[in-house]
């Protein structure tokens, strides 16, 4: 990979391997094959060399007979190396594949003016552009979870112009939080948090009322936990299982990030209540 050991001279010992394939030789084939197979094979410079090594190989635990862990060994090598469901690369326009990247750049307070003034000079008024752009703010886990209260300020100030662009993209973050109470998965543990943070960041810069907070807080804390269902059973409700306590560092961030916003005045003796 960076390039300390030349790709012939492993070439020629995958080969030497192959041609003896048996016992230790195996072993050594099937890690040289796992250790850097993918990366010669999506090299464009050694692929159809590498592919050409791998078919061999794949041959080889047909004619053979190899033992079960050998078997395995090669299934996981090739594989490894040559996987069948290989993402593709996503083709994007060039004005959509800009947004894309000045919107996961990283913010800055020095940079933050004129990312807002380049982003407020995309085509919003093309058809599914702004559906687009929603579309990526809502993979919230994808930018730094630090930035997040100068991502809150530059989508506002985008909104200040479009309005239908501010107003879609709350309802569609607050859908998202909905969806991740009916659907509990541990795998966007991530997400629902950044969801969370983000929603508290939009409070603190004023750009929704106190009270999304406090009905998105309600939510966290009431959803799925029916009066005649806890009466019989505490612990039925499926959206908030008796061991998992997600949902309290859901409303623990959302509190931690509206803080300054709530600590006097009505929203505080509000949330006191």
């Amino acid at each position: 990979k960076f390039r300390i050991f030349p790709a012939g001279t492993y070439f020629e010992l995958l080969n030497l391997c192959l041609t003896d394939f048996s016992h230790y030789n195996v072993d050594i084939a099937c890690h040289l094959c796992e250790t850097c197979g993918p990366m010669l094979y999506r090299s464009s410079e050694h692929a159809v060399r590498m592919g050409n090594l791998l078919d061999i190989l794949w041959r080889m635990k047909s004619v053979k007979n190899l033992e079960p862990r050998h078997n395995d060994l090669v299934e996981t090598a090739y594989f490894s190396s040559r996987p069948s469901n290989a993402r593709k690369h996503k083709k994007r326009g060039p004005v959509r594949e800009y947004a894309r990247q000045r919107l996961y750049a990283e913010l800055t307070r020095s940079n933050y003016e004129w990312t807002l003034s380049q982003l407020r000079k995309l085509p919003w008024n093309e058809v599914d552009f702004e559906e687009y752009m929603i579309r990526k703010i809502l993979k919230v886990e994808r930018f730094r979870f630090g930035s997040l209260n100068l991502i809150s300020q530059l989508l506002s100030g985008i909104a200040k112009h479009r309005q239908s662009f501010g107003v879609t993209l709350i309802d569609s973050l607050l859908e998202s939080i909905r969806t991740g109470l009916e659907v509990v998965d541990s795998r966007n543990s991530q997400r629902r948090m950044a969801e969370i943070r983000l929603l508290g960041e939009f409070c603190n810069v004023q750009y929704i009322d106190a009270r999304v907070v406090f009905e998105t807080l309600y939510l966290l804390i009431t959803f799925g936990h029916h009066e005649y269902a806890l009466s019989i059973d505490p612990s039925s409700t499926d959206c908030d299982p008796p061991g998992d306590f997600f949902r309290i560092r859901l409303v623990c961030e959302l509190l931690h990030t509206c803080a300054p916003h709530f600590r006097s005045g009505v929203q505080s003796k509000r949330l006191h209540v």
